[in-house]
């Protein structure tokens, strides 16, 4: 019983270890994007939608949508989106529709060629359609609306100047600008608020995108390992072994 149980055990870890060798050897990494404007279910059919392609235009499909080559898209076996674990616990709360960061995680076979696929993943939900108008929306928004601030900038501007040169010193009040009773600190002060809100704009247009990366890829992980793969064998021969002989009449 001891020599059929170790023939066993030995086909089995030979099966471990051919299928490793055997197999391509596929890499794991993640990284977290924060968003706007689309939705977590709306990102999930994007980013989805990649890899969900089959037949034998699948690589030259996934080469188009990201702009690569299909020489790299060969090496790219599935990108998939991942709710973060602290919405994965409030699923039931249509987690899928709100506007939370999300992790995209891909599987690959040639880990260099990460660095640049985190640029064209990026890439290609920055160019939504949908986001996309919104964004211009808000561009439009935006640069009216500095416009606006601008030239009110000027005329303030303009303002101050006059009250430098037209302040009397006075033993009360304010001074007389015009015969009326100007306070130049309230002038300088309507500037003030009108730069704070020309920084703020120039703020919302530099983070205007719909997509941000707030975590890179992270390090990679073989999905297979040898040790793994013999000890697996290993376990899996040692039982049907047992098995075998428990059932193998005497």
């Amino acid at each position: 019983n001891i020599k059929t149980l170790l023939v066993f055990i030995l086909v089995g870890v030979g099966i471990g270890v051919g299928l490793f060798f055997l197999t391509k050897t596929t890499y794991v990494s993640e990284l977290t994007m924060s968003h706007k404007r689309l939705n977590n279910g709306q990102c999930y059919d994007m980013v989805n939608g990649l890899t969900e392609i089959g037949g034998r235009d699948r690589d030259t499909i996934l080469a188009g949508k990201l702009g690569i080559e299909i020489k790299m898209a060969k090496q790219i076996k599935n990108i998939s989106f991942k709710l973060n674990k602290v919405n994965e616990k409030a699923k039931e709360n249509d987690s899928l529709l709100s506007y939370s960061d999300f992790k995209i995680e891909v599987k690959v076979y040639n880990k260099t060629i990460l660095d640049s696929l985190q640029k064209r993943i990026l890439n290609f939900l920055e160019s939504n359609e949908y986001a996309n108008k919104r964004k211009e929306i808000a561009k439009f928004t935006i640069d009216k609306y500095e416009d606006k601030i601008k030239s009110q900038i000027v005329a303030v501007d303009s303002l101050k100047r006059i009250v430098d040169k037209s302040i009397l010193p006075r033993s009360m009040g304010n001074g007389i600008i015009l015969g009326e009773s100007v306070d130049p600190v309230k002038v300088y002060q309507e500037g003030m608020n009108l730069y704070r809100s020309q920084l703020n704009l120039s703020e919302q247009r530099e983070l205007n995108n719909s997509f941000e990366i707030v975590v890179g890829f992270s390090p990679a992980i073989p999905s297979s390992n040898l040790l793994l793969n013999i000890f697996v064998g290993f376990i899996c021969s040692f039982i049907i072994g047992l098995l075998w002989i428990k059932k193998k009449p005497r």
